[in-house]
């Protein structure tokens, strides 16, 4: 129904569409998954691959789970356009280790520690067993970039989405580490800002 409503067509009662009217948004649509079988659904849907910052269940590192994930979402694939896959990925560039475990450490441990309750991860972690957990890229900036550099779904991602999410560090860390991730850690991967001139 989501799919149909997105591009222009009927749901619903007779006649009823997005009003007003749209264009074909069904390219738009991305769909998060937990498994191979879910991101083989996605590409035969024709949806946009969305892969999370923690395989929940998983013993093996995220991005040793998650590539075939995303291997067999591009085999899958059989749209027109190309396919799409966004990355969510923890990232938290700082002056060094230390600091940005200051900011990010002990919220990532006890999100971890709630995690455990609900059968996600294992109960009993530490907190340096909780970052790997949530697949965390956290350090001096070439640190995070050599790390990057290591990630295995990283290469066939289209779009790189950073979050410091369950970690909450203060304004000024949050504010630093954007800073950080937008002039030294894209840029080093690759990334140009968009041309904005007129």
């Amino acid at each position: 129904m989501l799919r149909r409503a997105l591009a222009n067509q009927e749901v619903g009662a007779t006649g009823f569409t997005i009003q007003p009217p749209a264009g074909d948004f069904t390219g738009r649509i991305w769909q998060g998954v937990f498994s191979r079988a879910g991101a083989e659904y996605a590409a035969r849907g024709g949806s946009n691959l969305l892969l999370n910052r923690a395989a929940y269940g998983y013993d093996a590192p995220t991005d040793e789970v998650q590539r075939p994930w995303a291997d067999a979402y591009l085999q899958a694939w059989d749209q027109p356009r190309a396919p799409r896959i966004g990355l969510s990925r923890f990232v938290f560039p700082a002056k060094d280790s230390r600091t940005a475990l200051d900011q990010i450490g002990a919220d990532v441990h006890t999100a971890a520690q709630r995690f455990s309750l609900r059968g996600a991860f294992p109960a009993g972690l530490g907190q340096e067993e909780a970052l790997r957990r949530f697949h965390s890229f956290y350090g001096h900036p070439d640190e995070v970039i050599a790390a990057l550099r290591q990630e295995r779904v990283l290469p066939v991602a289209t779009d790189l989405i950073t979050q410091f999410n369950p970690a909450v560090p203060d304004h000024d860390a949050a504010v630093r580490a954007l800073e950080l991730i937008a002039t030294e850690v894209a840029p080093a991967l690759g990334w140009k800002p968009a041309n904005t001139a007129p």
